[in-house]
């Protein structure tokens, strides 16, 4: 007979007739009845689904609770038992075990002496094969020039592809003055100026028959320098005219040069060479003639060189004597006088000329002074 799977109630069957089968129900519904009324007093016996406490309400609730720390709370590192001096420590430093607890340390301290194959490190074996031998290399770099010795020669010093080399303009004088006006190129910083003045011209002999005269020779320009920082965009000049030579067919004597100027108002003047003596035919045997002072007296500048004087004629006998010497400048020789059997020379770059000489009756003009000369040295950055 067919039952209930959990409470064994028996099933209807068809093999029972209506009377069986009303009785049955009967005794079911009976133990249905005692099994609800058993679940009713159980469940009246539990608290609602949806009922609360207060925390008073449950037993030892507020004593537990009281022993809690607030959830948020928070703690320092030395707020730990096994830490010390964490609050202390320096930037970077971590927290190490030690015998005594966790310690701040330094992480180079904390590791300790270590090492590694070079072929634990990653890439450094494929580095390496790319570096060049040390050996070889210090064997290359031996004599060598120290890099940082170099560098610090180098310091400060201009390119060498950016900066132009200096250029030079040179004028010349002549036997009248030079004038006209120098313009600095593009670019120029600096100039350095070199103004030589022409030289005096030498005097002239005159002689009569068994007689010797000379003249003496003129005297040297000056010669002067300035350096120009940032300099204007133009400066005048004037080469004053040289020195002539005494003439003695007309008892001409010999002249000075005339000054030099570099500038308007001038910067730089320097003093020509003055004219050397000359001699008549009354000349003494045994006698002399002077020469001409040299240039002297340079106004401007940051140096000068005065001009030599011109040498002295001197006449030995009635046959023999010897002209004055040009006197030398700065940047010119000044040339000897010669014998009474040969003429005058005229000075270069500024010397004086030499006088002339000659014996029985023959007369020897004096010779030019050497041409004034401007010399500008031009400067780049």
């Amino acid at each position: 007979m067919a039952q209930t799977a959990i409470y064994n109630f028996q099933k209807p069957s068809g093999d029972k007739n209506v009377d069986e089968e009303f009785y049955q129900l009967q005794e079911t519904l009976d133990l249905l009845d005692s099994i609800l009324a058993a679940l009713q007093t159980a469940v009246d016996a539990k608290s609602a689904v949806g009922h609360t406490h207060a925390i008073a309400d449950v037993l030892d609730l507020a004593a537990q609770l009281a022993a809690k720390m607030p959830a948020s709370t928070t703690f320092a590192l030395d707020d730990l038992t096994d830490v010390s001096g964490a609050a202390g420590a320096p930037d970077n430093y971590v927290l190490v075990k030690s015998a005594l607890g966790w310690i701040p340390s330094s992480a180079l301290a904390a590791l300790g002496a270590h090492g590694h194959l070079i072929s634990e490190i990653t890439g450094l074996v494929a580095a390496l094969a790319g570096k060049a031998d040390a050996a070889a290399t210090t064997s290359a770099l031996a004599g060598k020039a120290d890099a940082t010795a170099t560098a610090t020669a180098l310091a400060g010093k201009a390119d060498a592809s950016r900066v132009k080399a200096p250029t030079r303009t040179v004028v010349s004088g002549g036997s009248s003055v030079v004038s006209g006006t120098y313009t600095r190129p593009a670019g120029c910083t600096k100039i350095k100026v070199e103004l030589q003045a022409a030289g005096g011209g030498g005097g002239y002999g005159r002689s009569t028959s068994g007689n010797s005269a000379v003249g003496g020779g003129g005297g040297g320009g000056q010669w002067g320098e300035i350096i120009i920082d940032n300099p204007a965009a133009s400066y005048p000049y004037s080469l004053g005219e040289n020195g002539k030579g005494g003439i003695g067919s007309s008892s001409t004597g010999a002249t000075g040069a005339a000054a030099s100027t570099f500038g308007s108002p001038a910067i730089l003047t320097c003093a020509g060479g003055a004219g050397g003596g000359s001699s008549a035919p009354a000349t003494i045997t045994g006698g002399s003639v002077s020469g001409g002072d040299g240039g002297t007296g340079t106004t401007g500048g940051t140096r000068s060189v005065p001009g030599a004087r011109g040498g002295y004629g001197v006449v030995f006998s009635g046959t023999i004597c010897f002209a004055g010497d040009g006197g030398a400048s700065f940047l010119g020789v000044g040339n000897h006088g010669a014998s009474g059997s040969t003429g005058p020379l005229s000075g270069i770059c500024g010397s004086g000329g030499t006088g002339g000489a000659r014996s029985g009756g023959a007369i020897s003009d004096g010779g030019e002074g050497g041409f004034a000369i401007l010399i500008i040295q031009e400067y780049y950055d």
